[in-house]
């Protein structure tokens, strides 16, 4: 593919401007944070790369429209971290890191709060780390409860680079055989595997999704729409998804949330630009029990920091119980 046959040359080139600027930092002719900046081809030829992967897809959907549709799903399964920001996203003290082994990979847990407090599991979202949860967390510990946060597999200081939505949502199941959590909450993509997670046997008393899709379909559609890929891809990529896994991207999300005996707390930011906020409600409406939370003035990312969300979480984890 032309993306691939190109990469070669993208990453000597970023990885020769970042040299040059670390050498001007360390002789003083640039400010000295240049010496931490880590360029990537994803990141320093983002335009280009973009420009490589969409014609490659729309060249192999007149010849092959399978193999493409292969392709795409291939590239958008493949987890690119987002750098780390010093200061910014340093996690809260924690009570307890723990590495753990998945089908040969290891997955990094963190534990917040005192050890015998009722459980809540947070999963953060696609491309993302656990660390972005930090302020939730940090809330959510200090009203007593266990906080449990992993690195998702491939993401943060957990192993592998390539998984698929089925794959992160079985492996949470898998990870927490047996242990029933007071709530799971899940951030963006993470509102999706969460919801498949406990479709597939994770035990949970509450389901809370926050700035989530509403299902793995319109995650697709989205996907197919911004990189530009021609319509009729779509089912191609549908069709693949249900032969390798034998379930429809359609029943993860609202379809398998209407047979989910759970209580849900929907929370979404009303002007969310990355997630619109129809999805929200499409969630809320399918939900057995659901309720609807929103806010303003927030952005996808940053409604993880937003006390009044920290208040509602509480406020429905806790109702009727006490902590």
């Amino acid at each position: 593919m032309l993306y691939e046959v190109a990469f070669p040359a993208l990453y000597l080139g970023a990885k020769t401007r970042q040299m040059s600027r670390r050498t001007r930092a360390r002789l003083g002719l640039a400010p000295a944070d240049m010496a931490r900046v880590t360029y990537h081809p994803e990141s320093y030829y983002r335009v280009a790369c973009w420009h490589l992967r969409r014609l490659d897809v729309q060249l192999m959907m007149t010849l092959a429209p399978f193999r493409a549709a292969r392709l795409s799903i291939e590239r958008f399964e493949r987890i690119r971290q987002m750098p780390d920001r010093p200061g910014v996203e340093a996690p809260p003290p924690a009570a307890e890191h723990q590495d753990v082994k998945y089908r040969g990979k290891r997955v990094h847990l963190s534990f917040y709060g005192p050890e015998d407090g009722p459980k809540i599991l947070a999963l953060h979202g696609w491309n993302g780390r656990a660390s972005m949860m930090r302020k939730l967390v940090t809330a959510l510990a200090g009203q007593g409860f266990r906080v449990v946060v992993p690195d998702l597999p491939g993401h943060g200081r957990s192993e592998g680079n390539r998984y698929s939505f089925y794959d992160l949502g079985q492996a949470m199941a898998d990870l927490f055989l047996g242990t029933r959590f007071r709530a799971v909450i899940g951030h963006s993509a993470g509102g999706l595997i969460a919801g498949f997670a406990i479709g597939r046997g994770l035990r949970a008393d509450c389901y809370i999704p926050v700035g989530a899709p509403a299902s793995l379909s319109n995650l697709l559609k989205s996907y197919v729409e911004i990189t530009q890929m021609p319509a009729r891809a779509l089912p191609y990529i549908e069709r693949y998804y249900i032969r390798r896994y034998g379930v429809s991207p359609e029943d993860v999300g609202t379809s398998l949330l209407s047979r989910l005996p759970v209580r849900t707390l929907v929370v979404h930011e009303t002007r969310d630009w990355q997630v619109g906020v129809e999805n929200a409600h499409e969630l809320a409406n399918a939900a057995m029990n659901g309720e609807l939370f929103l806010t303003t003035g927030h952005t996808h990312l940053s409604v993880l920091n937003a006390p009044e969300v920290h208040d509602r979480i509480v406020s429905f984890i806790t109702r009727g119980r006490h902590v």
